[in-house]
Order: C-alpha cells, then structure tokens, then sequence
C-alpha cells in the first residue's frame, strides 16, 4: 500500500518517537502542522512559540502542547545561543493505549479547554525533566526490557501532564507577546480563509503598508501571509475532504478561486490529487500506518 505524505513533519515510528536536542540553530522553520500530537520540551534558549494565533513567551521548564493538525513553530529569539529541548511525537493511537485508571489522555491535547502552554514551580518541571530523560535514555540505548521501561515512562509523563493540567499551571494572557499585530492578522485570516483575500486589502484592513505588514508576519512566523493563508485554507480542505464533502464543493468554500489552482496548491503539499489522497489516509488510518519521510524537523 502506498504511504500518505503528510505536511513538513512525519514519524518514522508508528507509535512514538522522542528527540533531545541542544545545539546552535541555523535554521528557522515556519509554521507547519502535523497528524499526530507533540509535547515540546523548553530547556534553554531565548524563544517564543506561536500555537494557531497566540504567540508565548517561553521559559525554562515550559511544557508545550500541540494538537493534530495545530499550525504551530518555534521563533528562535537568539541563534547564536544554545537552544535545548526535548520533542515528543505521539500518535493518537498510541496515548489512547496509554490510558487507564480512568483517566482519558486524549483531553490533554483534543479537548476545547486544552492547555496550549503549560508553567511549572521549579520542583515540578524539573520531576518532568527527569522523566523525559529516563525516556530518552531508555529509547536511545535500548536493552532487554527496554519496551516494558518505555510504557512505563510514557505513562509517568502523560499521568504528570494530566496532574499539571487539572492544577492550572498555565501561561497567563501577559506571558504573551505584547505585540498583538500579527495576532490580529492570523484571526482576520482565520476567520475570512473562504473569502477572496489579498496582500493590498489585509493591509487596508488594519491601516498599514503592505511592505510593513510583509517584513513583520514573515519575522514571527516564518511563512509570507498568503502562505498562511493558502496553509488554513489547505487545512480546512483536508477537514471537508476527510468528511465527504465533494471536492467540486471544497474549493468554493475554502477561498480557491477555481479548481485548477485548488489542484496546484495541493499538488504542492500533499504531492497528490485531493481524491487520491483521502483515498489512501483512510485506508492509512484504518490500518494504523504513519507516513515516512526522510527529513526530521524537531523544532
């Protein structure tokens, strides 16, 4: 069977996969999502993160959360520092294995009032920090029972993120970016993706020069803002696709303005035809397989 291409990052694991990293970045990535959940790590370095429109502060000990198909990135404040963190990719299938004791690990990353950010006391990041790297350790150089230790730990992690969560360990409004432009134009988009949508009628909207507006969304997120905008309206396609809806209805209702460049935008994504590629998720997902490919962006 064919494997699907997913956007920007897949798992070459169909359940898991850890990654610590601590380097020097020389390299920035844009807003991407994925289909699967991510719990991102903050250990050092001057950054911020950007979930769908809301754009955080970050410190030392901060537990990210991102859902299946949530634009998000990293904003690297200083390359020249070290950057440390450590990423967790986990299927959905995966954290609904994980669950027990009542206790539903999905919530964590699907429910309404999910935690996008969470803040620990020093004590309590630092019991994370420990998990992560026992989990890391074992993953790494695994040994006999190694499979046994890595359940064991994945379960120590979500169980103390569903503590952590259900505490309101949270990053307050005034943890986030104080520069609320950006924000502002992510929303408007957001919320008019099946309009028609210009670079000259955004930048009318909020009283600007378009230059200006171009310098600073592609300085926090990476992607110029018809990229943005042309991401949500493909996100939005692959919902209404995945729900039957027909492809000849898709590109009306998520802005395209006709077939042809509905075609060519997810050509350039997906690497395939709209129908093709609902045809082979589905079956994907009925028989659990995760596409592959050979980069491995871990933010």
């Amino acid at each position: 069977m064919m494997e699907i291409i997913v956007p920007k990052d897949n798992m070459n694991s169909a359940q898991y996969e850890i990654y610590y990293k601590n380097n020097i970045p020389n390299i920035d990535h844009p807003l991407h999502y994925h289909d699967f959940y991510e719990l991102y790590f903050h250990v050092q370095g001057k950054a911020s993160y950007i979930i769908n429109n809301k754009i955080y502060n970050l410190q030392t000990g901060d537990i990210v959360l991102i859902d299946k198909q949530q634009l998000h990135r990293a904003i690297i404040e200083d390359m020249t520092e070290k950057y440390v963190r450590y990423v967790i990719w986990m299927t959905r299938d995966c954290v609904s294995s994980l669950q027990s004791a009542g206790i539903d690990f999905i919530n964590l990353f699907e429910s309404p009032r999910k935690k996008d950010v969470i803040r620990l006391p020093e004590r309590l990041w630092q019991d994370m920090l420990a998990s992560l790297q026992k989990l890391h350790r074992e993953d790494s150089h695994p040994e006999e029972g190694s499979a046994f230790l890595v359940n064991a730990y994945l379960h120590e992690i979500l169980i103390l993120l569903n503590r952590y969560s259900a505490r309101e360990y949270v990053v307050h409004e005034n943890s986030i970016k104080n520069d609320t432009l950006v924000q502002k134009v992510m929303e408007y988009i957001d919320q008019h993706y099946s309009e028609p949508l210009s670079l000259d009628e955004i930048a009318q909207q909020f009283f600007l020069s378009k230059f200006y507006l171009m310098r600073k969304f592609k300085k926090h997120t990476g992607l110029t803002l018809m990229d943005y905008c042309r991401k949500k309206r493909l996100m939005k396609a692959r919902e209404l696709l995945l729900r039957n809806v027909a492809v000849s209805d898709v590109y009306k209702l998520c802005g395209f303005e006709d077939y042809s460049n509905f075609l060519k935008a997810f050509r350039s994504v997906y690497k395939m035809p709209p129908r093709e590629y609902c045809k082979i998720l589905k079956n994907n997902n009925s028989s659990g397989k995760i596409s592959k490919l050979g980069d491995e962006n871990t933010h």
